[in-house]
């Protein structure tokens, strides 16, 4: 638990200019549940997030995306329910949109386990050697 609280205060201090993110793919550990993940679209923070969220029952096909958008030294994070193949397809963009040198970028990640992004933002962290 000290993690994941500690990786969302690292999220929460970035500016929004800081180079940003380890992306890492979880596995669920139940495969009959279906994944509840936390949704907001669009914030500027977790804690906002926190606040405004909701927790949604995703379809079984579904997992928990997360991503952060880094537009014009703005930033926005976003949380939902996702098609779990549609997720993988977008996690491998992370190479040519989620880079160091880039001003503009999006990167994502995708957890499985139930209500990974609820409270548990370990699947985003600061990263300072990310490419």
């Amino acid at each position: 638990m000290y993690m994941a609280i500690k990786a969302m205060d690292e999220l929460s201090n970035i500016a929004p200019t800081s180079n940003i993110v380890r992306i890492v793919y979880q596995r669920r550990t139940t495969s009959t549940s279906r994944t509840r993940c936390k949704e907001c679209n669009g914030v500027r923070s977790l804690e906002e997030c926190d606040r405004r969220g909701t927790v949604r029952t995703c379809q079984r096909q579904d997992v928990c995306s997360m991503e952060v958008r880094i537009n014009g030294g703005r930033r926005t994070i976003s949380v939902f329910c996702k098609q779990k193949q549609a997720c993988k397809n977008e996690l491998q963009q992370n190479n040519q949109q989620c880079r160091r040198n880039m001003q503009n970028k999006t990167c994502r990640c995708c957890c499985e386990k139930p209500s990974c992004n609820a409270t548990n933002f370990t699947c985003i962290t600061t990263y300072n050697n990310f490419q």
